[in-house]
């Protein structure tokens, strides 16, 4: 075996282990929500959907006389499956070729013996493989549900709508790919890939509306995921042959422009981000100081490194998840009251609980119970976990940690672009509850609502938090996710069962300090707030101790998540 193939395999199999954990995170998720979806579905009249306004049916994907199965694949897999693959899709695209160009790291692969085309074509191959692998595990999940839950699936032609799921998947990735490859710069590959993916979801929801204007529906790539119906009518050839050829011309693009460029480096071609960093990296005012040197913005470029991640979790609770939620209630308000009595209390627990019938009930258990909470952990736990295990492992911690930085400063910031991401989530959730609020004059308190996403914002805050002492006693980004994720789950079945059964040991678990005393309806109470950011702050003061006395270790200069 040639050294050359030996160097493009090692790149390959190194993207493959650094990418398959947030993608696998993701696909659980999405299947666990499967699960519970159709769960929700199976005790309610389908019908009830029928009352939607024709346009917020048509942007959520949710068709007339829609059964059980058809509306839980269309709403879970369809939309929320659809809009989280495919951010997930831009944040690897850009990160493997414009994010390592940032951190130096393409620099050292391209010193082996591998050519730029050979690395490209690598990278490519192993993001491929690990949404393929993706999506294969949310097909078997997709005809798994309906088995475990008897519910009969008839005609819906699951594998086709997925063959639709993997090619828009692929058309994102490869698009954030050939932009980050052209640029070098992963904060204009992000914003340009995720303006691309908002705007062509709302376009294709609403220009079919307007007759005169529906045409244009057909310039954008979601039209050719969802407008031929593939969960019912099955694969469009013609429809898979557009966004696959696309994808094929995008990552020829990409090959073509990565091998003409010339490769930059930190000072060329600086994004907003990087400009800011660079700003107060070069900020003469420490300097003032005796006995202050340091390196600055640590947690700038921690936050930087994920802000494709951010921005698409940020506009998923904001307008999916906030502002659309309050026409969707008030279309519906008149049937949720008898809805809403079909419900065992048993089920809605593990939706955090809450009636129905009311606005308050309906965004605790639409909203805030389930989706909010995946959302803001997926960022503050993929951030906590890399705060300083991952610092180790792309063996930037040895460069950084020999500047006169302590230890523990590291680990701070680190954990501070946690903090900041997590508040920025929270904010961007609350406003967009209070937008619903306003334009379909629900009546809930702006207070309540503001409490309620300070509590969110401080769960995040709590597993992120976990997160860096697991990352910073044990210097591994598996065992600090998986660890991390085991805990938020074990605390929200807690939660739920100690709802379920009226008893008082639900106070063990940390979302019994977030929902546990219905914060939209009652307001904060003050120990909520307190036992979590006490929590948090415990967490953090033993992980600085563990990360203080530990030694470090040296990993793949690719790793990381």
């Amino acid at each position: 075996m040639s050294t050359s193939y030996q160097s493009t395999y090692r790149v390959y199999t190194q993207t493959l282990s650094v990418r398959w954990r947030s993608v696998a995170i993701a696909v659980i998720s999405l299947a666990v929500l499967l699960f519970f979806g159709i769960a929700v579905y199976r005790g309610i009249d389908p019908n009830i959907y029928s009352g939607l306004p024709e346009s917020l049916r048509s942007l959520v994907g949710l068709p007339v006389g829609a059964d059980v199965a058809t509306l839980a694949y269309s709403a879970i897999y369809a939309t929320y499956g659809g809009l989280t693959m495919a951010a997930m899709a831009i944040a690897a695209g850009v990160s493997s070729l414009a994010g390592d160009e940032r951190r130096g790291l393409l620099s050292v692969l391209l010193a082996q013996p591998s050519s730029r085309s050979a690395v490209l074509w690598a990278k490519a191959a192993a993001l491929a493989t690990v949404f393929v692998a993706g999506v294969v595990l949310l097909l078997g999940a997709a005809y798994l549900a309906p088995v475990v839950l008897s519910i009969e699936i008839g005609a819906l032609s699951i594998a086709g709508f997925t063959l639709h799921l993997l090619a828009m998947i692929l058309f994102f990735l490869a698009l954030a790919f050939a932009l980050g490859a052209w640029t070098g710069q992963p904060t204009l590959a992000a914003g340009l890939t995720s303006g691309v993916l908002v705007v062509s979801f709302f376009a294709v929801g609403l220009l079919p509306l307007v007759s005169s204007v529906s045409w244009l529906a057909r310039a954008f790539p979601w039209y050719y995921y969802t407008s031929s119906d593939p969960l019912n009518n099955g694969a469009d050839p013609w429809h898979l042959l557009v966004l696959g050829g696309a994808t094929l011309v995008l990552a020829l693009l990409a090959w073509w422009g990565f091998s003409r460029r010339d490769l930059g480096n930190t000072a060329v071609g600086l994004g907003v981000v990087d400009r800011v960093r660079q700003m107060l990296a070069n900020n003469p005012l420490p300097t003032r100081f005796p006995g202050t040197p340091r390196v600055s913005s640590i947690w700038l470029k921690t936050l930087g490194e994920r802000q494709g991640l951010l921005l698409l979790v940020s506009v998923l609770m904001f307008g999916l998840m906030g502002v659309l939620m309050g026409p969707i209630y008030a279309s519906l308000d008149s049937l949720l009251t008898e809805v809403s009595q079909s419900f065992s209390p048993q089920l809605l627990a593990f939706f955090g609980g809450g009636d129905l019938s009311s606005p308050e009930g309906f965004f605790q258990v639409e909203s805030l119970g389930l989706v909010a909470p995946i959302a803001i952990l997926v960022v503050t736990i993929v951030i906590g976990a890399n705060s300083v295990a991952g610092e180790e492992l792309r063996r930037t911690a040895g460069i950084l940690l020999a500047n006169p930085l302590p230890r523990s400063s590291l680990l701070l910031q680190n954990a501070a672009a946690m903090v900041l991401g997590a508040s920025i989530i929270g904010v961007f959730a609350t406003l967009g509850i209070m937008i619903a609020n306003a334009i379909s004059r629900l009546g809930m308190s702006y207070v309540n609502i503001a409490a309620t996403g300070l509590l969110l914002t401080l769960l995040g805050i709590f597993f992120g938090s976990f997160a860096v002492l697991l990352s910073g006693f044990s210097g591994s980004v598996r065992i600090a996710i998986v660890g991390s994720a085991g805990f938020a789950l074990i605390g929200h079945v807690v939660q739920a069962m100690a709802t379920i059964a009226d008893a008082s040991w639900g106070f063990v678990s940390p979302f019994a300090y977030y929902l546990g005393n219905d914060p939209l309806v009652n307001g904060i109470t003050w120990w909520d707030p307190v036992v979590l950011t006490a929590g948090s702050v415990a967490f953090l003061a033993v992980a600085g101790l563990a990360y203080q006395r530990r030694d470090l270790r040296v990993g793949n200069a690719a790793a990381g998540l």
